[in-house]
């Protein structure tokens, strides 16, 4: 929804500045632990595992390898899995490649047309549309470096605890994993409704 929410809200202020019928009463939109931006999403991945210490710093400096070929054809990793001896003059190899996407060949077996949505956060900054972006610091799919990376790059202005005069806000769901409101639902129902209501959306334990 990360990439598809904000053009759908786009059309929908440009529906409505064309007079077409009905009209559309939207005030904002919201997006929690939104995959906004494939390649800046996807490369936050080792560094925030880093962070974590979930990756050692001497495997964060070859992270550009692949070891899943090199790990299945251990002979420690065969038994574990209990892959039977006679295969074991097959190496294993990484099936069905077209699947994955690498940003530099564009080899994926079907195409985005729309690989991220940042400029439309733009524009939707531009025209004031309210929009309550959210992430949860422990969400391990669209980590909340990448988020933070993109909303950084919109070069809106920076106002902690305000009331006042601002359009975008992004929150930090303390504890939250993908999504937030399935690990922390109470935090994030008082968030939104806070939102709504224009008020702080800083919540203390």
């Amino acid at each position: 929804m990360g990439i598809v929410l904000p053009m759908v809200v786009q059309e929908i202020y440009n529906g409505n500045e064309l007079g077409e019928r009905p009209r559309m009463n939207i005030k904002g939109y919201l997006l929690g632990n939104p995959l906004t931006d494939r390649s800046g999403d996807y490369n936050s991945r080792i560094p925030f595992a880093h962070s974590k210490a979930l990756l050692s710093d001497e495997i964060y400096k070859e992270e550009t390898y692949s070891y899943s070929a090199i790990w299945a054809n251990r002979r420690d990793v065969r038994k574990a899995l209990h892959i039977r001896e006679e295969f074991d003059d097959i190496e294993w190899v990484r099936c069905n490649d077209t699947m994955t996407f690498d940003f530099d060949k564009k080899d994926l077996c079907y195409t985005h047309n729309v690989v991220s949505s940042v400029n439309y956060h733009q524009r939707l900054a531009d025209r004031h549309s309210r929009a309550l972006i959210y992430s949860g610091d422990h969400d391990m799919m669209v980590r909340n470096l990448g988020t933070i990376k993109w909303i950084g790059s919109l070069n809106l202005y920076t106002m902690k605890y305000s009331k006042n005069n601002y359009n975008l806000t992004y929150a930090t769901v303390k504890g939250g994993g993908h999504t937030a409101p399935e690990y922390k639902p109470k935090e994030c129902l008082s968030m939104l409704v806070r939102w709504l209501a224009n008020d702080i959306v800083d919540i203390q334990p």
